[in-house]
C-alpha cells in the first residue's frame, strides 16, 4: 500500500497529497512509514475479517479462505494537525473458491500500465475493454499485456512466468516492475521458492517470439 501511495503520487502530481502532509506530521514520533499506514487501515480491514467470518452473516459455514480489496479514497480538505486521516479506507472481503479447471488459456491483448507498481482503483475502468475482448473470446481466459515488440509483461490482475529447461537446469523469467509488471507479495515468493529450487530466475520479460522454447507458463494473483 505504501509502495502504490507513493507510485501514483508520483505519476499523478497532487494525489494523495493529504496524506503526504499527515506522513510528515507523523515523522518526528513515528519515521515508519509502514507503521503508520499499518494504524490507518487495521481497524477497517479488522471490521471486514470479522464479518467474512461471522458465522450469523456467512450462514454457519465462514469460508475457509477470503480476498480482501483496501481502497483508500484521498481526502480533498485541508488536514488540521493531527484532526483525522488523511483519507477514507473502505475493506471488503469476498471468499475464494478453487478452481475446478486449473489449466487456463490467455489472450494477448493490450500494452503495458501505464503506473503497474501502484495498486491504482482507475485499472478497473481502464481494462473494461480488454475484459470485454476476452469474454467474448473465453470468459475464464487471462489477457496478457504485451509490448510492441512481443514481450509480454503481466496479466489484467496477475502476475506472468515462463519455465524452461535447458542445458544448464531450469529458467524462470518473469518481467521486472520496472518494465511495467505490477509488484506482489505472491511473485516475491515465487523467485524465493525458485531459487531455492536452484533454478535461475531471470528478470526480465518473457517474449513471444521465444514461446517454443517455454516449457511451461503459468500466472498468478498479482496480490
Amino acid at each position: 500500500m505504501v509502495k502504490s501511495v507513493h507510485a501514483m503520487s508520483a505519476a499523478e502530481p497532487g494525489m494523495y497529497a493529504t496524506y503526504l502532509r499527515f506522513l510528515a506530521q507523523q515523522a518526528p514520533e513515528c519515521p515508519d512509514e509502514c507503521r503508520i499506514m499499518d494504524d490507518l487501515i487495521r481497524p477497517s480491514a479488522l471490521a471486514a475479517l470479522q464479518s467474512a467470518f461471522d458465522p450469523s452473516a456467512s450462514g454457519g459455514s465462514p469460508p475457509n479462505h477470503v480476498t480482501m480489496s483496501i481502497v483508500l479514497v484521498d481526502r480533498a480538505c485541508e488536514l488540521a494537525s493531527g484532526s483525522s486521516a488523511p483519507f477514507e479506507v473502505h475493506a471488503t472481503t469476498a471468499p475464494v473458491t478453487a478452481s475446478r479447471f486449473p489449466a487456463c488459456r490467455a489472450l494477448v491483448s493490450g500494452g503495458p500500465r501505464k503506473v503497474a507498481v501502484a495498486k491504482d482503483s482507475e485499472w478497473v475502468v481502464a481494462r473494461r475493454a480488454l475484459e470485454k475482448e476476452r469474454n467474448e473470446w473465453d470468459p475464464k481466459a487471462e489477457v496478457l499485456l504485451s509490448t510492441r515488440d512481443g514481450a509480454i509483461i503481466e496479466g489484467l490482475v496477475t502476475n506472468f512466468f515462463v519455465l524452461s529447461r535447458t542445458p544448464r537446469g531450469t529458467v524462470l523469467t518473469t518481467s521486472l516492475p520496472e518494465e511495467g509488471a505490477a509488484w506482489g507479495a505472491v511473485r516475491s515468493r515465487v523467485l524465493e521458492v525458485a531459487q531455492g529450487l536452484g533454478w535461475k530466475v531471470e528478470e526480465r520479460s518473457p517474449t513471444m517470439q521465444e514461446r517454443r522454447e517455454w516449457a511451461e507458463a503459468f500466472i498468478t494473483n498479482s496480490a
